[in-house]
């Protein structure tokens, strides 16, 4: 939207600058510029290979491998704390990377451009958890702050 009047104002007083690009700044204005929210998608086991890949760099063992009891007290601990728990350097494979990436971006386009998130194939409690954590965790890298709860949640 900053660009828009910008751009009016260089244009002058003219059909272009006093109409239709006067109503497209109004528009705007009003309705913002998302045209329609972005589901998100993803099987509960590429977070669980993600958590996979944290817990390990950071020797806290193989999420994968732990107990639904010790996945929730490692979940719930960590979505309580202020801190990343991505750490800036980690090398993760490409499949990782992806989702991470994926955490990253929706992050940075904020939850009016989000819609739900889908977790497929999720069986438990820590399947849930893994992404809010994931979220939160891009949200603080993005912003320095913990933001909304999920994209399109209140």
């Amino acid at each position: 939207l900053f660009n828009l009047p910008c751009l009016q104002q260089s244009y002058g007083s003219g059909v272009l600058a006093d109409g239709r690009l006067a109503d497209l700044i109004r528009r705007v204005a009003t309705f913002g510029m998302v045209l329609m929210k972005l589901d998100l998608r993803q099987e509960s086991g590429r977070h669980a290979d993600t958590l996979d890949a944290i817990t390990t760099y950071l020797d806290m063992g193989t999420y994968s491998e732990w107990d639904e009891e010790k996945k929730l007290d490692f979940l719930t601990r960590e979505l309580k704390g202020k801190r990343p728990l991505v750490p800036v350097s980690i090398e993760v494979p490409t499949d990782v990377k992806e989702v991470l990436d994926t955490f990253q971006i929706a992050a940075e386009l904020g939850s009016d451009s989000l819609g739900a998130y889908v977790i497929s194939m999720a069986s438990s409690a820590s399947d849930v958890l893994a992404v809010e954590l994931l979220q939160k965790d891009a949200r603080l890298a993005a912003t320095g702050e913990l933001g909304r709860a999920c994209p399109g949640g209140t």
